[in-house]
């Protein structure tokens, strides 16, 4: 059977939805919800979503946010990678952590901000069997919260017959990838350097180095492109983006030369 269609665009409003694997707890202390806000602060900022209410159970989490880019998808999915990765580390575990793909909800406006399960979170989901089962039969077609206009009007632009709109991410899958080598050669021609030299699989150092990793961090700020993505492009290993994503961070926030070859780049960086 298909999954059910994951439907993103820009503005949306998503009651979002997560348990652990075989009902077990994902947060064993505080200090572990002190983590995970940590990290949905972190997955806000890089995917720019809004986050406007939280409530983190013992087994299970709520979130309710907004997107500015249509990646719900990639914004969750790298949520609870990330927690999941530091989670266990923290623990000594191996394996999963979450129950299979989470649950996603569009909600209709910022109306739902005064529902109950913001102002009675405590009573909303104690029990997540029984509020699972409740929240499948109110949600409208198992994937809206709103009136039959605004159901009518999703359903039609988003799971017609015709044409996706580029807001699809299929969609936009194709158009990111046919716009990459422009976007990386502006953004390489802003801080006066050759693109061919910085994807080179050689060893470059000193400036060079930090143009490259500039680019690396743009394209990982996006929240586009996985860590593998950006690491065939410049033909780095996996671990390596991470590490440069970390230490360009790091020159941003101490050296005023690499702040001003950033601004540079960034500002014509659009995606």
């Amino acid at each position: 059977m298909a999954r059910p269609l994951r439907i993103e665009y820009e503005g949306a409003f998503y009651h979002v939805l997560s348990r652990g694997n075989e009902r077990k707890e994902i947060f064993w202390d505080d200090k572990d919800r002190s983590l995970f806000t940590e990290i949905l602060g972190e997955m806000s900022l890089r995917f720019s979503v809004d986050v406007f209410a939280y409530v983190l159970m013992d087994n299970h989490y709520h979130l309710l946010l907004r997107t500015n880019r249509p990646n719900i998808s990639k914004s969750i999915q790298w949520l609870g990678v990330a927690y999941t990765r530091r989670f266990n580390v923290k623990h000594h575990r191996n394996g999963h952590l979450f129950q299979g793909r989470f649950k996603s909800f569009l909600v209709e406006n910022e109306k739902y901000l005064t529902c109950p399960f913001l102002l009675y979170p405590k009573e909303m989901v104690q029990d997540y069997s029984r509020e699972e089962k409740r929240v499948w039969e109110d949600f409208r077609h198992g994937l809206f919260f709103g009136s039959q206009e605004y159901c009518k009007k999703v359903k039609s632009k988003y799971m017609g017959d015709k044409e996706p709109d580029v807001e699809v991410p299929q969609k936009r899958f194709f158009l990111r990838e046919e716009d990459l080598n422009t976007v990386l050669g502006r953004a390489a021609a802003a801080m006066e350097c050759d693109i061919s030299a910085l994807i080179n699989p050689r060893r470059i150092n000193g400036q060079e180095k930090d143009k490259r990793d500039i680019l690396i961090y743009l394209l990982w700020n996006t929240g586009l492109y996985r860590n593998n993505e950006i690491a065939k492009i410049f033909n780095l290993s996996y671990s390596s983006v991470s590490k440069q994503v970390s230490n360009i961070k790091l020159k941003l926030g101490k050296e005023s030369h690499i702040k001003k070859i950033f601004s540079k780049a960034n500002s014509l960086f659009k995606m």
